[in-house]
């Protein structure tokens, strides 16, 4: 484990986070919250905290956080061993050692995930969608309302 309040960088710049409306500032995530994912999800491959670039590269969505203003909640194309798919928290625009950054915050199965996609359009919070998001749903076998089928997607 790293030595306390040790960040990793985990993309060099956010580009593939661009259709979520995410700035393009390095991505980072400090040791405490790799410890506390690690210790309070275990039900999380430990290969997915490990290949998190390439895991947020793949992401299918992502949404306006519901509690924290600044913050994004991006969806994995990845399901936990409890068959929840995968959300990554992230902090935007935060500033760390005086340069602008993206930092992770957590990273965990989402329960109930209809009922969470619900609440973010009952709150007028946005959802933004890639290209990869309509086969990810129909994988998952999720069904949304029309409201979100009016969203554009963006690239």
């Amino acid at each position: 484990m790293l030595p306390s309040g040790v960040c990793l960088i985990v993309l060099s710049n956010s580009k593939c986070l661009k259709y979520a409306n995410i700035n393009n500032n390095p991505l980072i995530i400090n040791q405490g919250n790799i410890r506390k994912i690690y210790n309070k999800h275990s039900n999380i491959s430990h290969k997915v905290i490990e290949n998190l670039d390439i895991e947020l590269n793949n992401s299918v969505l992502a949404m306006d956080s519901l509690t924290r203003k600044n913050s994004r909640v991006v969806v994995l194309n990845k399901f936990s061993s409890k068959g929840n798919p995968i959300i990554v928290t992230i902090s935007l625009n935060k500033t760390n050692a005086k340069i602008k950054v993206n930092e992770i915050t957590s990273v965990y199965d989402k329960k109930e995930f209809q009922n969470f996609i619900d609440r973010t359009l009952k709150h007028n919070k946005k959802i933004y969608i890639n290209e990869k998001t309509e086969q990810w749903l129909l994988r998952s076998g999720l069904q949304l309302s029309i409201r979100f089928t009016d969203y554009p997607i963006s690239s």
